[in-house]
């Protein structure tokens, strides 16, 4: 649900500035969103349990691999008749609704990287 609403607010935003694969500007936004969190998790849960999960994953190039796979099931999920359907939806919504939807994208993609940086440096 909520990166449902997040996908549709990034689109929204992508056809505002007449971008040729809102669609795909979208996806790439959420997979960064969503990669981001995970690695943020992924490294507190180091530093919580102090396992050093570099060492677990040696072959640091399978994560490239793995971030194009989860964008190409982004891609299968995010159809083209499923992005209308939630862009039709997200457009019900008051344009307070959607504004605050806009900001949840918007801290949802910075945030992360912001305290994944944080977390490394000062912890």
């Amino acid at each position: 649900m909520i990166y449902n609403n997040v996908f549709a607010s990034t689109y929204k935003f992508y056809t505002k500035y007449r971008e040729k694969n809102p669609r795909g500007s979208a996806i790439c936004v959420l997979a960064v969103s969503q990669v981001t969190m995970f690695i943020m998790l992924f490294i507190i849960l180091g530093k919580v349990s102090n396992i050093n999960f570099t060492t677990l994953y040696p072959y640091r190039f399978i994560s490239v691999a793995i971030y194009l796979v989860w964008l190409i099931l982004l891609f299968k999920v995010y159809s083209k008749e499923r992005a209308d359907k939630l862009v039709s939806h997200f457009n019900g919504f008051s344009k307070t609704t959607r504004r605050l939807w806009a900001l949840a994208s918007l801290l949802l993609f910075i945030l992360p990287i912001i305290l994944t940086i944080m977390i490394l440096i000062y912890w």
